[in-house]
């Protein structure tokens, strides 16, 4: 599955035509000569100046680890389970993006995955679900409510930890180790990860 950018607006003349809107992300089905395509946006389908996209960009890929299972229930949805890996290839809007997984492409929900950073593609990723709230109290704190995920992204000292909230959010702070030493449950998606 290839999603492609609108570089111009399009007014369809008829019924098998596709309107596009500069910006647009479309889902291109099918090269159908030198000059048309046809694509697919939110459930609309028809062809279109294959001109009027933007070029095709082989991503290079980034890699993301999965905070939630998602079952791909349309054609060119992506499924992968909690804790596995996942290549980010482009976004499509602000709430979608298009991957790589196991071989398959397709569309599947931002806020579903975690990017992997480099300074964290070579040691472990600590993840915990709160099973607990806590309420921050100052700017640099970190409010979490039970079932939220954290990755623990430094342990500055034995009673204040430093993590980044997962998920669509991504919200960055500390909050008292203690408390969470007992109240931290382990998820099963902390895995090495090694480069490449």
């Amino acid at each position: 599955v290839t999603y492609r950018r609108a570089l111009y607006d399009f007014e369809a003349e008829s019924s098998q035509e596709l309107s596009l809107r500069q910006g647009d992300m479309v889902r291109l089905l099918g090269v159908l000569d030198t000059d048309w395509a046809l694509g697919e946006i939110h459930g609309r389908r028809g062809r279109f100046p294959l001109a009027f996209l933007e070029p095709e960009v082989q991503p290079a890929g980034c890699p993301a680890i999965a905070l939630y299972s998602f079952n791909a229930e349309q054609d060119g949805d992506l499924g992968f389970s909690e804790g596995d890996t996942v290549i980010v290839l482009s976004r499509i809007n602000k709430d979608w993006l298009c991957g790589e997984h196991k071989g398959k492409r397709g569309q599947f929900p931002a806020s579903f995955v975690q990017p992997i950073s480099k300074n964290t593609s070579t040691k472990s990723v600590d993840i915990y679900r709160a099973a607990f709230p806590f309420e921050a109290q100052h700017a640099d704190e970190l409010t979490l409510r039970p079932g939220d995920k954290v990755q623990v992204t430094c342990k500055v000292n034995n009673d204040w930890w430093q993590g980044r909230l997962l998920g669509s959010t991504s919200r960055e702070g500390i909050f008292p180790a203690p408390l969470w030493k007992a109240c931290l449950k382990r998820c099963q998606l902390a895995k090495h990860f090694s480069a490449g």
